[in-house]
């Protein structure tokens, strides 16, 4: 049903978002059973404490460098969105329909608001949207050209300089003992299952067409960290092997 993640290997900057992020998913899908918004509550609990540890509080986020990095990469994707809109004007045929086709990716799988979206999401958008732009043949071909190759570079460097010093925020507002993060990662992670086991329980109650959207969104998540990890793990080598009792490896 949810797809397997092992939370111990995200690091803790990333075991922090991911946790607000699976949190966000179940609220935006008002999941109505008592005994699981007990669940829900006792995990919002545990998530809400280790993310005072590593956030002060929101406002301290939102750095001048933060925002730097942040009008970069619009600066870019909004270029780069003008740019294939125009196109789709283009008296060549090939490249016409190349912009259209980028164009109804952009549309169809993001909306139209991706500069306007938070931090997280945006982030999060793209780097899928990136990845499928260098992987996919048809989109692949359509950057190659409308001649956008190294203007998506450039995209994907500014939100890998923004994602980097994003976490790297969260990091330096850590202010608790190693011991105390330990203790709430492994609630967090005991919860969290607790959580995704009776959602999973009531689909077969329910009908699985009532939590269809909540696990699809939820699996998307756990598909891009599982990605981040197999990355890192693949960069690494046989280094990368982390003790499962380790939550609090570290952070650099």
């Amino acid at each position: 049903m949810f797809e397997y993640i092992n939370l111990r290997r995200l690091r803790n900057s990333e075991f922090v978002i991911f946790s607000q992020d699976f949190l966000e998913i179940i609220d935006e899908n008002n999941l109505d059973n008592l005994q699981l918004q007990t669940l829900i509550q006792d995990l919002k609990t545990s998530q809400s404490v280790l993310s005072s540890i590593f956030t002060k509080e929101r406002g301290s986020e939102i750095t001048e460098e933060l925002q730097l990095l942040d009008n970069l990469r619009d600066n870019s994707f909004n270029g780069i969105s003008l740019f294939i809109n125009s196109l789709t004007y283009h008296y060549e045929e090939p490249k016409q329909k190349a912009a259209k086709t980028l164009k109804h990716h952009i549309e169809a799988t993001y909306g139209s608001g991706v500069a306007r979206l938070n931090y997280r999401a945006e982030t999060s958008v793209l780097f899928d949207m990136i990845d499928k732009w260098k992987t996919l043949p048809k989109l692949k071909d359509s950057i190659e050209l409308l001649a956008l190759t190294d203007w998506v570079n450039q995209l994907e460097k500014e939100n890998n300089d923004f994602n980097e010093k994003y976490h790297a925020r969260i990091k330096a507002n850590a202010n608790c003992s190693s011991q105390r993060v330990s203790e709430l990662r492994e609630e967090i992670n005991s919860k969290y299952y607790n959580v995704s086991k009776f959602i999973e329980a009531l689909t077969t109650v329910n009908g699985l067409e009532n939590y269809e959207t909540v696990i699809k969104n939820i699996n998307s998540l756990i598909k891009e960290y599982n990605k981040l990890l197999t990355m890192r793990r693949s960069s690494n080598g046989s280094n990368d092997s982390l003790d499962n009792t380790d939550l609090t490896e570290n952070l650099n």
